[in-house]
């Protein structure tokens, strides 16, 4: 009896469909991980960019029983529109971070007071030992901080 294989040309065809699939595989593989890696770097370089670009100065703070307020200036080349976060250090050794309240743009160049809510502990106002204030990014819901820009003031009197 004879024993046969299968035809070389048969042989080489499937060879090729599978080099071919192979192939697909992987340019398919890279395109995906190479379009998540320019969208990443994008959203790094617009964060950057806005970094690059803020400049700001707290020139005093305050508060009473229910507010913070702070006065910033702009110094940067970007409006600071809803994005500044306070950070706040009490006696406690807590940080809080606390939103401005609505409205809290600071055109370039200008100086204006800024109110935040101030913190409360069951129903007792918390003790500031320093306030900071850190720009953020907001980039596809995903908010960025430039923590490298942070500017911290003592605050004396806010019991």
């Amino acid at each position: 009896m004879q024993k046969r294989g299968i035809s070389p040309l048969i042989a080489n065809i499937l060879l090729l469909i599978f080099v071919v699939t192979l192939a697909v595989l992987i340019i398919s593989f890279f395109r995906k991980t190479s379009e998540t890696s320019l969208s990443k770097s994008d959203e790094l370089l617009i964060m950057n960019r806005f970094c690059d670009d803020v400049s700001f100065s707290i020139k005093e703070a305050s508060c009473d029983d229910n507010f913070i307020y702070v006065k910033i200036s702009n110094e940067g080349r970007v409006d600071l529109k809803n994005s500044l976060s306070l950070l706040l250090d009490t006696t406690d050794g807590e940080r809080e971070i606390v939103p401005f309240l609505v409205n809290s743009e600071v055109k370039i160049l200008e100086e204006r007071t800024l109110k935040a809510l101030r913190l409360n502990k069951d129903g007792n106002n918390v003790q500031i030992t320093q306030l900071s204030a850190v720009p953020k990014t907001e980039i596809d819901n995903e908010v960025n901080y430039c923590y490298d820009l942070i500017e911290t003031i003592k605050m004396e009197g806010c019991n």
